[in-house]
């Protein structure tokens, strides 16, 4: 670990400035943050207990206790408290992309360490800190049911740990005459044996979903500035359709589960972004409130941005575009829309028996409305299914005009083409597929993205059905379309309420004076 300490310091991720405040952090706690005292500061620099309740605080300490002796967790006990080697040596472990940077000096058969690695970490990581690991009747259940595709990729992450193991130790040998050293392969007995103990496989290695919901929860709001504070009921309820995401079998959500790694990383892999506030306000508790230039900002609620909250203010029924639909939908984005400058380009509902207006409910109509949107335009439906289970569906569109005849391609390299969105009762985001028609009008309906969403006319005057196929996704790369897994289920919906929103362009003071100019011009000619 002496020698991964110095590769660490070496390659570290961090720069001056951080280091220094990390430095300035530890000193005005003798040179070491026990749980508690990290727990205060993390409280401090979210906001308050209500968004980080101590539950998640002690949830992500014990994650870097836990990242600060990788890869030989088993055979080191767990510290009491960490100092500077140790949490610089769990942030280089927890920052994306930094922990390529650890092991420099190994030999060339090395595997690579991949961004799944550090999700698996991560995943590794939370589990132990929420104590989750299975009985071992609960082991062998696991391992009866498990795929192969699972247990494959068990073997795989066998691998890959012990890789990790064989690299700090090849790279920790001394250095005697050059090219006189013993073989990486040497070491595999060594290494297994520093792996063992406490560190379980990765199929026998779960979350409980209540301390996924208390995180989930905690990041949601860590999206938007201010943060959301704990007694949003919608935030909550947002929270647990994240979870549902990571959950395998849909049908069996309930508190009192667990999540797997298969589930974690097929839920955070459309939903790369939840995972940004905890690394910045990580790195804000650690660094003395320094803002990281890493990590991407919050979305900017604050009362001076007056677009969002003037659009909200004007919607008569209860909104379906509220700060907590938003956080979820900006998992999604990756920062991409500016959700905060959006406005209200329509809204009804159809529970309202004597509506003061008549607004235009046929599918073609909201379409039309859709497609004048000028860019990042937002279809948001609201209703129930037959059971009366609530449901909130959507379609995206970067491009309203263009998308509507040709799927565009993405406007940035992580960012997402025109697809379909599930916001209730699970989290969901299917892609489009470049290039086919993003919608199209038929009798009485608008098929959108292929018709993997249908908005039609319902039985009576005025009233609206939506249907849609959803299933468990994963984005496609390039111009690959989004590959779904599993059964597709078809729902159908009747809609309660409806709402667009969209990004309205503002026309620069030049243009305009020259459009006046034009104008003037065209007229003089006609005289």
């Amino acid at each position: 670990m002496r020698r991964l300490d110095e590769n660490v310091e070496e390659w570290c991720c961090l720069n001056d400035a951080e280091l220094q405040a990390l430095t300035k952090t530890l000193s005005a706690h003798n040179g070491a943050l026990s749980e508690d005292q990290f727990i205060k500061i993390l409280q401090h620099q979210a906001g308050g207990e209500e968004i980080v309740p101590h539950q998640v605080g002690s949830l992500l300490y014990n994650a870097l206790a836990y990242l600060s002796r990788v890869p030989f967790v088993g055979s080191m006990p767990p510290p009491s408290s960490l100092d500077e080697k140790q949490l610089r040596r769990a942030i280089s472990w927890l920052i994306w992309d930094s922990h390529r940077h650890i092991l420099v000096g190994t030999a060339e058969q090395s595997l690579e360490i991949t961004d799944r690695d550090h999700l698996r970490l991560l995943f590794r990581s939370l589990a132990a800190a929420a104590t989750a690991s299975l009985t071992n009747d609960d082991v062998d259940t696991t391992a009866k049911t498990s795929n192969t595709d699972a247990a494959t990729a068990t073997d795989q992450e066998d691998d890959t740990r012990l890789s990790e193991a064989l690299d700090v130790l090849y790279i920790a040998q001394p250095a005697i005459l050059p090219f006189v050293c013993v073989r990486r392969h040497e070491f595999v007995p060594l290494a297994w044996q520093l792996m063992e103990g406490r560190s379980s496989r990765l199929r026998e290695v779960r979350i409980p979903r209540r301390t996924l919901a208390a995180l989930a929860r905690a990041l949601l709001a860590l999206q938007l500035e201010p943060a959301v504070t704990g007694h949003d009921e919608e935030m909550e309820r947002a929270a647990w359709r994240t979870v549902a995401a990571m959950v395998q079998d849909e049908d069996k959500v309930d508190e009192n589960g667990y999540v797997t790694w298969e589930g974690f990383e097929e839920g955070f892999a459309s939903m790369p972004v939840l995972l940004e506030p905890l690394y910045r306000v990580t790195a804000q508790c650690l660094f003395s409130g320094l803002q990281p230039h890493d990590f991407n900002d919050p979305l900017d609620f604050t009362p001076a941005n007056e677009k969002y909250s003037t659009s909200i203010a004007s919607i008569t029924h209860p909104p379906i575009f509220t700060h907590a639909r938003i956080a979820q939908l900006n998992i999604f984005f990756n920062q991409s829309v500016w959700f905060e400058e959006l406005k209200v380009y329509h809204h009804h509902t159809t529970t309202l028996s004597k509506p003061s207006t008549n607004p235009p409910t046929a599918p073609a109509s909201l379409a039309r409305i859709l497609a004048s949107v000028d860019t990042h335009g937002f279809l948001l439906l609201r209703g129930r299914d037959a059971k009366g289970t609530p449901y909130i569906v959507g379609i995206y569109t970067p491009y309203p005009s263009a998308d509507r005849a040709s799927i565009q391609p993405r406007p940035y390299s992580n960012s997402c083409r025109c697809g379909v969105f599930v916001l209730e009762p699970m989290v969901r985001f299917h892609e489009g597929v470049e290039g086919i028609v993003g919608w199209e009008e038929e009798e009485d309906e608008v098929r959108f993205c292929g018709g993997r969403l249908v908005l039609k006319k319902g039985e009576e005057e005025g009233s609206l059905r939506v249907r849609f196929r959803t299933g468990r996704v994963r984005r496609g790369d390039g111009d690959d379309a989004a590959a779904s897994e599993g059964v597709q289920t078809e729902m159908e919906v009747e809609v309660e309420s409806v709402e667009i929103w969209g990004y309205e362009e503002e026309e620069d003071e030049e243009e305009k004076v020259e459009e006046k100019v034009e104008e003037k011009r065209d007229e003089k000619e006609k005289e």
